[in-house]
């Protein structure tokens, strides 16, 4: 995932490269992920005809669910849907603005007739937990400047741009080249150690989709058909 960060660079147009980017991230999950989950791109859509934006990465576990349509950009219904993955060269206050759209799209979902769970500690609830979705940023740097300050600030206008003092909705940051942060618990992990970063997060990712896929439950296909098929009728002299 890294080598496909810095191999991106050689593309001059911001489309290519942050192109590069995404799929670099995809088929690093694709490969380190157990078979039964796959990744792709697209959006996702309930049963209400909410959608979100277009997401970068999408994971979903293909036992359980499919896509209704698309391979390699699909449209996937928000049941399925366990971990989003925003894919960004470089955090800045634009992209934040666009990160805060997703989030708040995706918080519109409600899988299984009920709102996503977003928790501040990313825990399971005592009675009763909802669905849960692992959304992360990933990031090759920042435009804010380094030093011991910089997890704080990139918090502070993640919290600003979300619209919460929790930034409820996103579980992790990851800047490839600074550390991680957990926005919802306020606190980071820096290193520069891009290996170090990239194995922490993922780690992370792979924990909570090590929990949420045994609580999952296949979508029903006939609420999203609707009524098209018209009723049942019974035969004759029945």
């Amino acid at each position: 995932m890294a080598k496909a960060f810095e191999e991106a660079t050689q593309f001059k147009h911001n489309t290519l490269r942050g192109g590069e980017r995404e799929e670099g991230v995809r088929e690093f999950l694709s490969k380190q992920l157990p078979d039964r989950l796959k990744v792709t791109t697209g959006e996702a859509v309930d049963r209400y005809g909410n959608t979100s934006s277009q997401l970068d990465v999408m994971v979903y576990d293909a036992t359980l669910n499919s896509p209704f349509a698309g391979e390699s950009n699909s449209l996937l219904p928000a049941e399925a849907l366990l971990a989003i993955v925003e894919v960004k060269t470089e955090l800045t206050n634009e992209e934040w603005k666009r990160i805060a759209k997703s989030v708040e799209a995706f918080c519109r979902l409600r899988p299984y007739k009920e709102h996503f769970s977003l928790s501040k500690s990313g825990r399971e609830n005592a009675v009763k937990p909802g669905p849960r979705c692992f959304f992360t940023v990933a990031a090759f740097s920042s435009d804010l400047s380094s030093g011991s300050s910089w997890a704080k600030k990139e918090w502070e206008r993640a919290c600003k741009a979300i619209g919460n003092d929790s930034c409820l909705g996103l579980n992790r940051i990851l800047v490839l080249d600074r550390g991680i942060i957990n926005p919802t618990e306020a606190v980071y992990r820096p290193s520069a150690d891009q290996g170090e970063n990239l194995l922490a997060w993922f780690v992370g990712l792979a924990n909570f989709l090590n929990r949420e896929v045994p609580r999952r439950e296949p979508m029903d296909w006939q609420i999203y058909a609707g009524g098209s098929f018209g009723k049942w009728k019974p035969f004759k002299g029945n």
